[in-house]
């Protein structure tokens, strides 16, 4: 891509797996997924595996936003401004 001169920018979205990382199948846990995607998540092996996938990218952590905390708007608002920026630039 840099010999045609394409911008290639990597940045991941990592939440934690549960809101209250001691919760893991108990009482107190949120969920992240709502409404009709809900299903998709029933079976909470697969995302668990995901997610544990991408738990360590090693060189590539700095590429990494842990949005947890944040609503759709703040993590659109960050990731914008962090390609703006050249941040995750490859």
């Amino acid at each position: 891509m840099v010999r045609h001169s394409i911008d290639t920018h990597y940045l991941v979205l990592r939440p934690d797996l549960f809101r209250d990382p001691g919760a893991r199948g108990g009482a107190g846990r949120e969920e992240r997924v709502s409404g009709h995607l809900a299903a998709a998540f029933s079976n909470e092996e697969p995302a668990a595996q995901m997610w544990e996938q991408f738990s360590d990218l090693g060189p590539l952590e700095r590429h990494v936003i842990d949005n947890t905390h944040l609503d759709a708007r703040q993590t659109a608002d960050l990731v914008w401004s962090r390609y703006c920026e050249g941040t995750d630039r490859l």
